[in-house]
């Protein structure tokens, strides 16, 4: 249960999935050490304003650098260089993107919100989990634990990151509106007419898709250990 299996060849394809996972594994986790310090540095901890504010300056700049670099997943989807479905990468990336680039990494005035702080936790926590797995996965299985955590978390951290990136985008409403995106569209305009109405089928798509990996890796996971032990 907790002892990985390195039983795959190392191959081009697999060093390139390895030099991704790692880097994206190392961002994700200076991530969480910065989110841990800006903790212990605040001095009103009952304050979730006071820490909230503090948030975004110390990891804002490796987040925004993070989600850039992820681009990269829908090339490495599309050439199957990585196992995962094209459209989902899309979509996450898109919607991502779209709070931490277009909108929070531009306006000053909704950095410092207890939103931010949401979204930051949630896309951290997800992200510390999956890509340490995913370099698992690419030389041989990682340990039932951790594949178990990977498929049950996302259950939790997505809504709380969905939650985070809502209040977010309802925040930029009101600075988005002399945001001007090209030629008349604005920020709000987007939120308005994009984001808010694909806003909650998008979210049932991606955490449904979640569902059904959850149950369909606990049914191979638990036949996978019962074989194990038997």
């Amino acid at each position: 249960m907790f002892t990985p299996e390195f039983n795959k060849p190392i191959t081009f394809k697999s060093i390139l999935q390895l030099t991704y996972n790692f880097t994206q594994a190392c961002g994700w986790f200076y991530v969480a050490y910065l989110l841990t310090t800006t903790v212990s540095s605040t001095d009103d901890l009952l304050s979730a304003e006071n820490y909230a504010a503090k948030v975004f300056p110390t990891s804002g700049k490796i987040v925004v650098y993070l989600c850039q670099l992820a681009m990269l997943e829908v090339v490495l989807a599309l050439l199957r260089i990585i196992p995962s479905s094209v459209l989902t990468v899309v979509m996450q990336l898109i919607a991502r993107n779209t709070v931490i680039l277009v909108t929070v990494n531009r306006h000053v005035e909704i950095q410092t919100h207890v939103a931010v702080f949401l979204f930051f936790l949630a896309w951290t926590l997800t992200e510390i989990i999956r890509f340490p797995w995913l370099m698992f996965k690419t030389v041989g299985k990682p340990p039932y634990i951790v594949s178990y955590i990977r498929y049950a978390c996302p259950l939790v951290l997505y809504p709380l990151g969905a939650v985070g990136e809502f209040w977010s985008m309802y925040n930029a409403q009101i600075v988005g509106e002399n945001d001007i995106l090209f030629s008349s569209f604005t920020l709000k305009h987007l939120i308005h007419y994009v984001y808010f109405p694909l806003f909650v089928p998008g979210f049932l798509f991606l955490y449904s898709n979640a569902v059904r990996q959850f149950l369909k890796q606990s049914k191979l996971l638990a036949k996978d250990l019962k074989e194990k032990t038997n």
